[in-house]
């Protein structure tokens, strides 16, 4: 099985997407999800590949190599060529090699998928905040910074100061937001 993936890998150049990995194992290797349970989702699909990837990449750091895991890109690179985040690989492998994690109900799934998108746009609409108020080049950001910010931009900007209210509702947004994410 191991196998079947690391050639597929280095028959594409040593770089493939999550999509054509997994559309070369339903299509060319039938018996790969033949053990899943049924129904054979999508999601069971994913994680079973996300398993096997991450099982296989610790066989590899016995050759030197790394198997960098990502839907976008999975790439097999020389052990000190591998960039990535060893918090988030951490937290993914976890949840990867649980094979409990395989047996998720539809409902779990979608929980799960908004609770990421939920994330997601939390994360845009911070950085968004960050810019509005000016503070994108400031190194650890925190409350204090964000409040002191804000009251010269409130004091600038508001409409009885001669600001334009629309102006004034974009910076106290801006503010009100990074608030709350930045309140302990």
């Amino acid at each position: 099985m191991k196998n079947i993936i690391i050639d597929f890998i280095v028959n594409k150049g040593g770089t493939v997407s999550e999509y054509q990995l997994l559309s070369y194992l339903d299509n060319e290797q039938s018996g790969f999800f033949a053990d899943l349970p049924l129904p054979v989702t999508l999601y069971r699909k994913h994680f079973y590949l996300f398993h096997c990837l991450y099982k296989l990449r610790s066989d590899l750091i016995v050759a030197d190599l790394s198997l960098s895991i990502s839907p976008l890109q999975i790439s097999i690179l020389p052990l000190q060529e591998s960039i990535t985040s060893l918090t988030e690989q951490d937290q993914l492998s976890e949840f990867y090699l649980n094979l409990k994690n395989l047996e998720l109900n539809e409902e779990e799934v979608n929980e799960m998928l908004n609770k990421f998108w939920q994330r997601y746009l939390a994360l845009d609409q911070q950085s968004e905040s960050i810019k509005t108020l000016g503070l994108e080049n400031e190194a650890d950001l925190n409350l204090r910074k964000i409040k002191k910010r804000y009251t010269q931009l409130a004091l600038k900007k508001h409409p009885d100061r001669g600001g334009h209210p629309s102006d004034f509702r974009k910076i106290k947004l801006a503010y009100q937001e990074l608030k709350k994410l930045y309140q302990n």
